[in-house]
């Protein structure tokens, strides 16, 4: 038997963890011969399942068997389309306890939930964002009834991930002459790392407000350049007109 295997066994981990730091496990009861079948067959044992079936399950557990492979079949699909993440809690103890008929319940209610993970995930990779407080909260989920606000939470967070990309390529613009003074006289003061973050903390309130202070700043850096050109260029104009009427009076000297 493998090593892994014994220690998720020993530390009453189940099929449904897939390495879940303690908290977020399916179970936090003893492992049972349901636990058991179900690490077997996770970790390719089939033979050793078999020999469960014919020796160690009661007779009464032949309806769960075939009750849990259409629920499995449901399961693997909902994990599929939820991207990297472990499907909600909720979910996994369900199928932990062989509870099928409230686990096929609960997974059609996680659908739109777990396509709006996907979405939060795929917006994520093209910036390198991190969504730690998010995928905690889409991992600990338990009761169906929370996952409406959950999807909003998750829709949320990819217009968060969207507006930083944009920022993100706002500050990879190459700036001109004018913008680049402008920043000499008011430097950047929002590092874009704030708003990294507080999207990975989960807080996309600040976040925005962080990105929006930072297109703020951008806007403002172009607006004290052109002011300083500007002042510049009346500087030089007003020492022409000093210098052209210096000029013209020593003319007039002249021909007095």
């Amino acid at each position: 038997m493998a090593p892994k295997l014994i220690a998720r066994i020993i530390d009453r981990g189940t099929a449904y963890d897939d390495d879940a730091p303690a908290g977020t496990r399916a179970l936090s009861t003893n492992t049972t011969w349901r636990q058991l079948y179900d690490l077997f067959e996770a970790a390719g044992n089939r033979d050793t399942a078999d020999i469960m079936r014919t020796w160690v399950l009661p007779k009464t557990a032949a309806a769960d068997v075939r009750d849990r492979k259409p629920a499995r079949t449901a399961y693997l699909a909902l994990n599929d389309s939820d991207g990297d993440w472990l499907p909600p809690l909720g979910v996994r103890s369900q199928m932990a306890r062989w509870d099928f008929d409230d686990a096929r319940k609960a997974m059609t209610a996680a659908q739109p939930l777990a396509r709006a993970a996907a979405a939060a995930q795929e917006a994520a990779e093209a910036t390198g964002l991190n969504l730690g407080a998010t995928q905690r909260a889409y991992e600990m989920a338990g009761a169906a009834k929370d996952y409406p606000a959950l999807t909003a939470q998750l829709a949320a967070t990819v217009e968060t991930v969207a507006r930083y990309r944009a920022t993100q390529a706002l500050l990879a613009e190459p700036t001109g002459p004018v913008a680049r003074l402008g920043a000499r006289i008011a430097p950047d003061t929002t590092p874009l790392a704030t708003a990294a973050a507080a999207i990975d903390a989960g807080d996309l309130a600040a976040a925005d407000g962080f990105l929006q202070a930072i297109a703020d700043e951008r806007e403002q850096q172009t607006a004290y350049g052109w002011y300083a050109v500007s002042g510049t260029g009346a500087l030089v104009a007003l020492g022409a007109a000093l210098l052209f009427w210096r000029n013209q009076r020593r003319r007039g000297t002249a021909r007095a």
